[in-house]
């Protein structure tokens, strides 16, 4: 499956490039990606793996059902075959493959195919670092998870001749691996483009700052926080024009970041910019994100790589909004410095050092080993909450229960951190405190 497009931006990169490259989407809700121009072995495959994914086509057996399910067999071989043929490079998103047991990727490295796999934090984040939405699972479910994550990915691992992930999410990952933010999240300037198509929209307010904000999921990006903020800063007479969309088109999204000055994106990140914060890199426009992962993301990452986003820890948001909105000449520089980056985001740029890790042209410097991990806050909640989850699970279980023997400076630092189980933050309580 794809995750914002990245996969099918990525496409287009490759082919600008002047590369020959197919996304192959395993959505079962989706089906993106297909085009009159679309290889027949692709579209064949789609066809029959969304026939027996359908709900009400698979809920019980039957002549038909078995029909659907052999003549997927055939697509799926001969779509491999053809596979074969023609690519050189397999870039797996999360690792998945077309069979369970990685038969498709034992089979490439016969032919000594390069195999890639890709993650972009909770297909490969320990769960007990990862959101939760519905509050804290039960603890023997969490445990169980967390072990079979470790287990998949280490069983995964061994095909795979170039991992590339975040370091704040690769807690799991061992060996070599090439940090994601060195590469980059690529932005197909279509996709931009699409926001000259949207004529519903409204007007800026005369000599007020615009702050877009966009939640996907408001409860994990801590939209509420954010929303504090804007008002503290509207009580104490500073002009805003704060906009918050969910549920709307992607061009319409687009159209908004261009009408916008600042960007306010989450909250609790473990990377300096995602997707939407990206997006508005490449329209030129300040970002502001929350994160407790400042130190360890500028360890990891190149500094000519990261993303220049205003990453700031949570307790600080208000400050820097504030900066922004009081600050015209800091608002300037920063929309600056974002323009000077805009163009690294684009897809042909992203597909270019992408190519430059295929080819082993790419510098040390795009490379950490896992072992060098740190970072134990987790994201998408506040550290309160991550350790407590730290540290229920440590009593329940024991400190094997993390996974991370393979990482004793790790583990190490995860039990101290759970059993600090700081306070919680005080962002939220910000126009009582003013």
């Amino acid at each position: 499956m794809d995750i914002c497009d990245i996969f099918q931006c990525l496409k287009s990169g490759f082919e600008e490039l002047g590369h020959k490259a197919e996304f192959v989407n395993l959505s079962v809700s989706k089906k993106d990606g297909l085009t009159t121009s679309t290889p027949w072995p692709i579209t064949n495959f789609h066809r029959r793996y969304h026939c027996i994914h359908t709900p009400e086509k698979s809920d019980r057996f039957n002549f038909a059902l078995l029909h659907a399910k052999f003549s997927f067999l055939i697509a799926r071989w001969l779509l491999f075959i053809w596979m074969i043929a023609k690519f050189d490079v397999f870039l797996f998103k999360s690792g998945e493959s077309f069979w369970s047991s990685c038969l498709d990727q034992r089979i490439l490295r016969i032919f000594g195919k390069l195999i890639v796999h890709a993650y972009y934090g909770s297909d490969e984040r320990p769960n007990y670092l990862a959101p939760d939405i519905s509050g804290f699972e039960d603890i023997q479910t969490l445990r169980d998870n967390v072990r079979k994550k470790k287990e998949k990915l280490k069983f995964i691992q061994q095909f795979a001749r170039i991992t590339i992930s975040n370091p704040l999410s690769a807690q799991f990952q061992e060996g070599q691996i090439c940090i994601t933010q060195a590469l980059g999240i690529p932005i197909d300037r279509k996709k931009l483009d699409a926001r000259h198509t949207v004529t519903n929209y409204a007007e800026s307010l005369p000599n007020h700052i615009r702050i877009l904000h966009a939640p996907s999921a408001p409860a994990l990006k801590g939209s509420d926080v954010f929303r504090t903020n804007i008002e503290w800063l509207k009580k104490k007479g500073y002009k805003i024009q704060y906009v918050e969309i969910t549920g709307r088109s992607n061009a319409e999204v687009m159209k908004e970041i261009d009408l916008c000055d600042i960007v306010v994106d989450e909250l609790y990140s473990d990377s300096f910019a995602a997707v939407f914060a990206m997006e508005a890199i490449a329209l030129g426009k300040p970002v502001v994100v929350g994160g407790y992962g400042r130190d360890e993301l500028t360890r990891h990452i190149p500094a000519k790589a990261a993303a220049p986003t205003l990453y700031q820890h949570p307790d600080e948001i208000s400050d820097i909004l504030e900066k922004l909105v009081a600050n015209r000449e800091f608002l300037k520089n920063a929309q600056k410095t974002v323009q000077g980056f805009s163009k690294n985001c684009l897809a042909k740029s992203v597909a270019s050092r992408f190519i430059q890790v295929f080819d082993s042209t790419a510098p040390a410097s795009w490379f950490m080993n896992a072992s060098d991990i740190r970072y134990v806050k987790g994201v998408a909640a506040p550290e309160d909450k991550i350790a407590r989850r730290i540290q229920n699970l440590i009593e329940a279980f024991g400190e094997s229960a993390l996974c991370l023997d393979d990482k004793p400076s790790l583990k190490k630092k995860m039990i101290a951190f759970a059993s600090s189980a700081p306070q919680p933050h005080s962002s939220v309580n910000i126009t009582d405190a003013a």
